[in-house]
């Protein structure tokens, strides 16, 4: 899977190519806004996981280009967004959508209800869960169910139970299991600079990063256009980078 063999090709492949990607997903937005003709409830949060997927794969590839671990937290969040994405798309109602949006409102109420400098503010509360329960409301058979749900359970209804694996092989460095690595032994010299397992590590993220970019693209500019970019992804996706 995509978890290895990204070095097989350089860093700097995976920098150029990402770098298109970004171009590509731009040109595909504008399509994108020519061509829709009603931007229904479900098409928004579709939207605005997208977008959420493209400023994180920005950040992604900064971090990529300086060799740095941390590409995994962008990774992490990325592939999660991509679930919830394909998740949402492959249901043609608002129904999918209204329980991912109510979600966000559901942690966004609960988040300030927690936090010791909002306390007493309650219309701040009531504005944040009025929202939520305008969003489940006539849903609560359905809220319970989804609420229940882990992250495979939505990555196998939305068609994408292979990057399950992706989703937890990112979020393994994004805890503490590589303290060891920036632990410093007795023989070296304290040093805030990255690991030496750190490029690794970014370039692994990357190679992942840029293969659900291609995907995404792929997926929307074969209904959008246009055709051009569409077969640009398409080569890209199935060339030499992301062939074993």
């Amino acid at each position: 899977m995509l978890e290895v063999k990204a070095e097989t090709r350089s860093l700097e492949e995976y920098v150029s190519v990402a770098e298109e990607a970004l171009t590509l997903s731009s040109a595909v937005a504008d399509e994108v806004l020519k061509s829709a003709t009603e931007w229904t409830f479900r098409n928004r949060v579709l939207a605005g996981l997208a977008r959420k997927i493209y400023l994180t794969f920005q950040c992604l590839l900064e971090d990529a280009r300086k060799g740095r671990q941390e590409t995994f937290h962008h990774l992490k969040t990325l592939i999660e967004c991509f679930i919830y994405w394909r998740w949402v798309g492959q249901d043609d109602t608002d129904k999918r959508a209204r329980l991912l949006w109510a979600k966000g409102l559901h942690e966004k109420a609960k988040y300030f209800k927690e936090q010791p400098y909002y306390q007493g503010d309650e219309q701040l509360h009531e504005n944040w869960e009025g929202a939520f329960r305008s969003a489940v409301e006539g849903m609560d058979q359905e809220w319970r169910a989804f609420k229940k749900k882990k992250i495979r359970e939505f990555a196998k209804e939305g068609g994408a139970k292979d990057f399950h694996r992706i989703y937890k092989y990112a979020c393994e460095p994004a805890h503490v299991s590589d303290l060891f690595e920036h632990t410093p032994n007795l023989t070296e010299q304290l040093t805030l600079e990255v690991t030496r397992f750190s490029e690794s590590k970014a370039h692994v993220a990357l190679y992942n990063g840029v293969y659900i970019i291609c995907i995404m693209l792929e997926e929307i500019s074969k209904q959008t256009g246009p055709r051009s970019i569409y077969e640009r992804v398409t080569e890209i996706k199935n060339g030499p980078l992301f062939r074993f």
